[in-house]
């Protein structure tokens, strides 16, 4: 990782622990039993919990727009993205074919070709204009919308964690040495 980067990295965790610490006030909870017990502990398991929480708001999705930004690429508002508010009923089949097909045979799906196969019936749709649009609801998927060179990326960031039911597996293949770098 050059130098750059690593200080880009370090300055946006920073900024992200500490723009959301400064949010923090006394929070007053006398129904939590663990309050009344370890009072210290549970208000420190709060804030690192909550920490975890924001990460792919406050770094992730922050990092990917610093690092856009840099190479040039024109950062879209994510709120101005619109979609048809009724999908018409040949790409809704194309598009579920395609979930299928990727989850079935993941290693043959072939992205491009989807991609101009969806191109394609987007044009043979005769009500492409009658079509109404609206917004995306919170949690549909947008995360980060650029563009450059007249070409747009939409990405959906995933924060970085151990999914519960497949922790053990990692640790134990990592230390079994089976893990490789």
């Amino acid at each position: 990782m050059s130098n750059e980067l690593r200080s880009l990295v370090k300055e946006v965790i920073y900024s992200a622990i500490v723009t959301y610490l400064d949010g923090k006030g006394e929070i007053e909870t006398k129904h939590v039993i663990l309050d009344r017990v370890f009072p210290i502990e549970r208000r420190i398991r709060s804030i690192i919990g909550g920490l975890e929480t924001s990460m792919g708001k406050r770094v992730w999705e922050n990092l990917a727009i610093e690092i856009a930004s840099r190479n040039k690429f024109t950062i879209n508002e994510n709120k101005a993205f619109s979609k048809p508010k009724d999908v018409p009923p040949r790409i809704s089949q194309l598009i579920t074919e395609a979930n299928e097909n990727r989850k079935s045979t993941p290693s043959s799906f072939q992205y491009d070709v989807f991609v101009s196969r969806l191109r394609a019936e987007s044009r043979l749709i005769e009500e492409r204009e009658q079509l109404e649009y609206c917004g995306l609801a919170s949690g549909d998927g947008i995360d980060l919308w650029i563009e450059k060179e007249g070409r747009e990326y939409i990405f959906d960031l995933k924060t970085v964690q151990i999914n519960s039911n497949n922790g053990n597996a990692f640790h134990l293949r990592r230390w079994s040495g089976l893990h490789t770098d």
